[in-house]
């Protein structure tokens, strides 16, 4: 099969899963446009710690510079450190949390699932449940 790195880039933004790539300091190195919807990630972002790009409601300013946050409480980062750590594809994890902008953010329903893909980087697939979620809550 030929190399077509324009039908990769198609193929992985029009999947129907967000998906991102995470380095061992918790750095988004990649994500898909999907994951940019879901986010609300409008340009290029200054700052691709994970926590600034979801904008969770657990983050914290860490040291001198106030973009520069820390999970406070998360499940997600401690999965991504059991992959990293283990180098083992991880099992689903469901979480039902706040993310988006300050006075803005929505509560969410996703499931993310992590996979090593070398040493230094794990790959992470995020299923948005919100909706099947709210449609079973009868809301």
């Amino acid at each position: 099969m030929k190399d077509n790195v324009d039908l990769d880039r198609i193929i992985i933004n029009h999947l129907p899963l967000a998906i991102y790539v995470i380095d061992r300091s918790f750095e988004v190195t990649f994500f898909n446009r999907q994951f940019a919807e879901l986010f609300q990630i409008e340009d290029q972002p200054q700052y691709l710690y994970l926590g600034n790009l979801t904008q969770c409601a657990y983050c914290i300013p860490e040291g001198r510079d106030p973009n520069a946050v820390k999970c406070n409480h998360c499940e997600i980062i401690k999965q991504h450190d059991k992959v990293f750590q283990s180098g083992q594809k991880s099992n689903k994890l469901d979480v039902v949390q706040e993310f988006g902008p300050k006075g803005d953010s929505k509560l969410m329903y996703l499931t993310f699932q992590s996979v090593p893909l070398t040493s230094s980087l794990v790959l992470v697939t995020v299923e948005d449940q919100t909706n099947r979620a709210q449609q079973f809550s009868g809301q």
